[in-house]
């Protein structure tokens, strides 16, 4: 299980994010740090830990933007065709985006635990209300003082793109996967990496 603050998974969690590509640091740096402060997942603010765990991993693993991912629903992932929608996504776009298999590890163990409601939004606080974007961007700012690391949701947006163009993916690929309207808004992402491409050449043939 990937989730950020849980026993023995917290292991595979920082393996894989020392393996990435450098990318955005500030978005790795605060997922460890985050996993340092939480500790274990026992006692009764179970939940609590779980749903922000879960919303962290799923911004570091898609690339959504936090409103996006807040808007998300139960009935807006697709399990068997490993695929969400996301309905309210920016400038009014209806699109749709792969499910990896971390993310969708991580995703089916939230809903073991998600409380019951009478509405169909995924996230939800352990008393059964929708999480907003004042809560978890609050939520955010409590631990990123805590770590000492000044962080923001796009970090880990910033992040995944990052990670996937230095992954060698399309430019077009990444631009649909994040729902850039423009090319030129995920080609801003390259540029930001031209200094260690000039000193990697410097060791071509």
């Amino acid at each position: 299980m990937a989730l950020f603050g849980c026993g023995k998974s917290v292991q595979g969690v920082l393996e894989h994010i020392s393996a990435e590509p450098e990318g955005s640091s500030q978005a790795r740096g605060l997922l460890r740090r985050l996993m340092m402060v939480y500790g274990n997942c026992e006692g009764e603010d179970f939940f609590s830990k779980v749903w922000f765990d879960t919303l962290l991993s799923l911004l570091f693993y898609s690339g959504l933007r936090i409103s996006e991912a807040l808007s998300l629903c139960i009935a807006d992932l697709n399990f068997e065709k490993l695929e969400m929608v996301i309905n309210q996504a920016k400038g009014h776009r209806r699109f749709y985006k792969g499910l990896g298999p971390k993310l969708l590890e991580v995703l089916k163990f939230y809903l073991k635990h998600r409380p019951q409601t009478n509405h169909d939004y995924l996230f939800v606080l352990p008393c059964g209300k929708r999480v907003t974007v004042k809560t978890a961007t609050r939520r955010l700012h409590r631990h990123s003082k805590r770590t000492g690391i000044p962080a923001t949701f796009h970090a880990f947006r910033a992040n995944y793109i990052t990670r996937q163009l230095e992954a060698g993916h399309a430019l077009i690929d990444v631009s649909i996967a994040v729902n850039h309207k423009d090319l030129r808004s995920t080609e801003g992402y390259v540029h930001a990496n031209k200094a260690r491409s000039i000193e990697a050449q410097k060791g071509w043939e």
